[in-house]
C-alpha cells in the first residue's frame, strides 16, 4: 500500500522515504520463509 504525505522539510521526505525503501527492502529479502525483522 502506498500513502501519500506532505511534508514540511526536504530533509523529512527524504527520511521517510528512506525508510520506507528500507522497510519494503527488508520485507523482499525476507520472502515467505523467514520472518520479517
Amino acid at each position: 500500500m502506498i500513502e501519500i504525505h506532505a511534508f514540511d522539510t526536504q530533509e523529512a521526505q527524504s527520511e521517510a522515504l528512506a525508510r520506507a525503501v528500507g522497510d519494503a527492502l527488508r520485507t523482499a529479502l525476507a520472502g515467505p520463509a523467514r520472518p520479517t525483522l
